[in-house]
C-alpha cells in the first residue's frame, strides 16, 4: 500500500468519526429538547391543574355566599362565616387542591375576608381620615380633591395642574376611587402608606413579608400582618339590596309594600299602613324610628297620620330596619351599588376604633357585647339590649354599621398535587343583589 492510499483512509477516517461525534452531539441536542418540552408540557399541565383548582375554590366560595343570600340563618350571623371556613380547603380530583384563607392581623383564618370588615373610604369625612397611621393634612386635602367632581384646588390639595406636570401625566379620577391602589396615584401620597407590609394587597402575610426585611418590604418579623390603611379602609363593599328574609327589601314610600311589611315583621297592618304614610314624607328616615314611636309621628311634616297605633317592639323595629328601605334610598338591580357599611360582628376591635362617631368607650362596649354572644349581632334589636348605648347613640351607630355583609375577597391558591405548582386567584365577590357577581378578578 502506498503512501497516498494510507492518507486518504486516514483521512476518511477521521471524517467518518467527525461525522458520528457531530450525529451524536445533534442526538444529544434534539433529546435535550425533547426533554425541555416535555417538561415544560408537564409543567403547562401543573399550571392548568393548579388554576382550575383556585377558580374551583372561588365557585364554591360564591355557591355558598348566594344561597346565604336566598335564606340567610334566621338567628346565626356567623353561620355563613362557618360554612366558607369548612369548605376553604379541598380537593380536587386526584392532581389538585384549593386552599382559601386570609388573616385578621395576627390570625390567620380560613375563607374569604370580609370586605365590610373596612370602612368604605366614601363615608369617612376630613376628620375620620385625620386618624389614620402617617395622614396630614395635606393629604386629606388631595384624597377629597381627587374624589370632588371638579378642577378647584382646595388649600394644601392638588387638581389637574400637578397631575398633568408630572413625568408621566395622567388626569385625577374626580370621583371616588375605584381601587385601594388608586390611591398610590394622589399627589404625597405613598405606597408603603397604602401597603405597608401587605406589599402585594393580598390579605395574607406572605413569608417575605415576616423575614425582618431581609426581602422587601420591610417588616418586623412579629408575625402580624400591618397593612397600613389597606387594613383599615376600602372601596370595595356595598349595600345588600335584600332583607334578613332574603328577599328584596320593601320600598317603602307613598303606601308600597305594607303588606309584605306584616308578614316579614310580624307588625299590624294599621301599623304597617303609619309607616308607608310617614315614609311618603321628604325628610323622613327608618333610623329616626329608634327615637321617634308611631304614636308620636302625628302631625310630622305637613300632613297628620293617624299614628293611634300601638308602638313597635324593638323585635319588630329590629326587623323593620333590616327588611324596609324608603323609596329612593335603594336603587333597584340597574342602578349603581351604594357604598357599604361596616359589619360590626366581623370589624377588628383595631379597625372600630377609626369608625366614624365611635368613641373608645363605645368601642369598649360594642367588643364586650360581642364577645358574649356567640351567634353575634342579627338586628337593632340586639344593640338596643346594650346598656351602655342610648337610644340616640344606637341611631347614630346605625349609619355606619351593618349586621350582614355582601361583598368578600375570595383569595384562592390552587396546587398541583404532584409538581408543587401554584396558581393564586383573587376575587371580589358582591351579593348585594342576586345572582352574585364577581366585580374584579386576578390571577397570578
Amino acid at each position: 500500500m502506498n503512501a497516498g492510499g494510507q492518507t486518504r483512509r486516514s483521512f476518511a477516517t477521521v471524517v467518518v468519526l467527525w461525522v458520528i461525534g457531530l450525529a451524536a452531539v445533534l442526538v444529544m441536542g434534539v433529546q435535550s429538547a425533547g426533554l425541555g418540552q416535555a417538561f415544560g408540557a408537564r409543567d403547562s399541565v401543573a399550571e392548568v391543574h393548579a388554576r382550575w383548582a383556585a377558580i374551583s375554590g372561588v365557585e364554591q366560595a360564591i355557591a355558598i355566599l348566594a344561597d346565604d343570600a336566598r335564606d340567610p340563618h334566621p338567628s346565626d350571623a356567623f353561620h355563613v362565616y362557618e360554612r366558607l371556613a369548612q369548605d376553604a380547603a379541598m380537593d380536587v380530583g386526584d392532581r389538585a387542591s384549593f386552599d382559601i384563607e386570609t388573616w385578621d392581623r395576627e390570625d390567620r383564618l380560613a375563607g374569604p375576608s370580609d370586605a365590610h370588615g373596612r370602612i368604605h373610604v366614601s363615608r369617612m369625612t376630613a376628620e375620620d381620615l385625620f386618624w389614620l397611621p402617617s395622614m396630614t393634612e395635606d393629604l386629606i386635602s388631595r384624597i377629597i380633591d381627587w374624589a370632588d367632581e371638579d378642577d378647584d384646588t382646595s388649600p394644601l390639595g392638588a387638581e389637574l395642574g400637578v397631575y398633568l406636570s408630572q413625568p408621566y401625566p395622567y388626569e385625577p379620577r374626580n370621583g371616588v376611587p375605584q381601587t385601594i391602589e388608586e390611591l398610590e396615584l394622589i399627589s404625597g401620597i405613598l405606597p408603603t402608606d397604602v401597603r405597608e407590609e401587605d406589599w402585594n394587597l393580598n390579605g395574607v402575610l406572605d413569608p417575605n413579608e415576616n423575614d425582618g426585611g431581609d426581602t422587601w418590604p420591610p417588616d418586623d418579623a412579629d408575625g402580624e400582618l400591618d397593612a397600613g390603611w389597606s387594613g383599615i379602609i376600602t372601596v370595595l363593599p356595598s349595600e345588600t339590596t335584600l332583607g334578613l328574609s332574603g328577599e328584596p327589601k320593601v320600598r317603602l314610600g307613598l303606601g308600597l309594600g305594607t303588606g309584605d311589611l306584616v308578614a316579614r315583621t310580624g307588625m299590624s297592618g294599621e301599623q304597617a299602613e303609619v309607616l308607608g304614610e310617614y315614609a311618603a314624607l321628604p325628610t323622613s328616615s327608618l333610623e329616626a324610628l329608634v327615637t321617634t314611636d308611631l304614636s308620636s309621628l302625628r302631625g310630622i311634616g305637613n300632613q297628620i297620620i293617624n299614628a293611634d297605633v300601638p308602638d313597635l317592639t324593638d323585635e319588630q323595629l329590629g326587623l323593620l330596619l333590616e327588611e324596609a328601605a324608603i323609596d329612593g334610598e335603594w336603587l333597584d338591580a340597574a342602578g349603581p351599588r351604594l357604598p357599604g357599611r361596616i359589619n360590626i360582628n366581623t370589624v377588628h376591635e383595631d379597625v372600630l376604633g377609626y369608625a366614624p362617631g365611635v368613641t373608645t368607650s363605645i368601642a369598649d362596649a360594642l367588643i364586650a357585647e360581642r364577645n358574649g354572644r356567640p351567634l353575634g349581632f342579627r338586628t337593632a334589636a340586639d344593640l338596643l339590649e346594650i346598656p351602655d348605648l342610648t337610644r340616640g347613640r344606637v341611631q347614630q351607630l346605625l349609619s355606619q354599621f351593618c349586621f350582614r355583609s355582601s361583598t368578600f375577597v375570595v383569595r384562592s391558591v390552587g396546587r398541583d398535587r404532584a409538581s408543587g405548582v401554584e396558581v393564586e386567584v383573587i376575587a371580589v365577590v358582591d351579593r348585594s343583589r342576586l345572582p352574585v357577581t364577581i366585580q374584579d378578578l386576578i390571577v397570578r
